[in-house]
């Protein structure tokens, strides 16, 4: 059997969902469960939405990852989810992490509101230069 190549990992833009640069968090949920729902797995993929400017090139993605580190705005004043991901520490760690930077320390609807409120661009990742501008009429 031959090695996986990139091409065996190339998802078509038909089913990946897709948002405008000027909508919200709130939005790219609503996208990316409409695409699980189109395809009814739990495991669907990608799991993220593309961000597309208003001439519909792609500048940029959400995934999974940036939606809920929006839910928590405390991970910011720590540089970021990012800086812990990965790590396996103890729950004293993760204890004390938390309390420092009062994180999770409001009620979690008043969380989700605010952050479904967050325009994508707050949140999104742009591109860097070695990937491919591409559009979501590309195929």
């Amino acid at each position: 059997m031959s090695e996986p190549q990139p091409r065996d990992f190339i998802i078509p833009l038909s089913q990946c969902a897709t948002i405008s640069q000027d909508e919200t968090l709130y939005d790219a949920v609503v996208a990316m469960e409409a695409m699980r729902r189109l395809y009814q797995r739990w495991d669907y993929h990608p799991r993220l939405a593309l961000v597309h400017d208003e001439d519909i090139r792609i500048v940029g993605t959400v995934r999974h990852f940036e939606l809920l580190q929006a839910l928590e705005p405390g991970y910011k004043r720590m540089g970021g989810l990012r800086a812990l991901s990965g790590t396996d520490a103890p729950k004293e760690f993760w204890d004390a992490i938390r309390d420092k930077f009062a994180l999770w320390t409001g009620p979690l609807p008043d969380l989700c509101l605010r952050a479904s409120r967050l325009k994508i661009t707050e949140l999104m990742r742009k591109p860097d230069r070695r990937q491919l501008h591409l559009s979501v009429s590309d195929n």
